[in-house]
C-alpha cells in the first residue's frame, strides 16, 4: 500500500511538472506573439536624409524626411550642372506634410520650389531603400527624377 501511495505521489509530481512546463511554454508563446504583433504594428522608419543612388559630381537628388508631431514632413532638393540648375527649397519651405504613414508606401501631393502647381508622388520603403516615383507631374517647371532609388545616409 505504501509503495502504491509513493508511485501515485511521483505520478502526480511528474504530471505537475509537465503542466508547469506547458504553462511556461504557453507564456513564452504569448510573449513571442505579442512581440510579433508589436513589430507588425510598428510604423516604418521614413525619418532621415535619403540620397539618390545615381548621384554624381554634377547631379544630386536628396529627400529629407522629418517627424514633426504626428506628421511626416518631406523636403526634396535636386541640383544639376554643379548647382547652376536647382530645385531646392529656400527658408522653411517643404515639399509635403502628411500624417505619419503606418504602411511602407504612401502617395501624397508635393510642391516644387519652381512652380506653385502640385504633383503627386508615391514613396515606398523596399528593404533598406526608399523609392520615389512621380505619379502625376506638376504643371510648369520642376526638377527631380521621375523615379529614383534613394539610400539612407548615415549622417543626418
Amino acid at each position: 500500500m505504501k509503495r502504491l501511495i509513493i508511485k501515485i505521489f511521483f505520478i502526480v509530481i511528474s504530471i505537475s511538472n509537465v503542466e508547469a512546463r506547458n504553462i511556461n511554454l504557453t507564456a513564452s508563446n504569448s510573449i513571442a506573439k505579442e512581440k510579433i504583433r508589436s513589430l507588425q504594428n510598428a510604423k516604418p522608419s521614413y525619418v532621415g536624409l535619403w540620397g539618390w543612388e545615381k548621384d554624381t559630381e554634377t547631379i544630386n537628388f536628396s529627400l529629407t524626411l522629418k517627424r514633426v508631431g504626428a506628421n511626416l514632413v518631406g523636403t526634396y532638393c535636386y541640383a544639376a550642372d554643379n548647382g547652376d540648375t536647382a530645385d531646392c527649397p529656400t527658408d522653411e519651405k517643404v515639399s509635403f506634410t502628411i500624417p505619419y504613414p503606418s504602411k511602407n508606401v504612401f502617395t501624397t501631393a508635393f510642391t516644387s520650389n519652381n512652380t506653385p502647381n502640385k504633383g503627386i508622388v508615391k514613396i515606398s520603403i523596399v528593404g533598406k531603400d526608399l523609392i520615389w516615383e512621380i505619379i502625376k507631374k506638376p504643371v510648369g517647371k520642376y526638377l527631380c527624377p521621375t523615379r529614383a532609388k534613394l539610400i539612407r545616409n548615415k549622417v543626418e
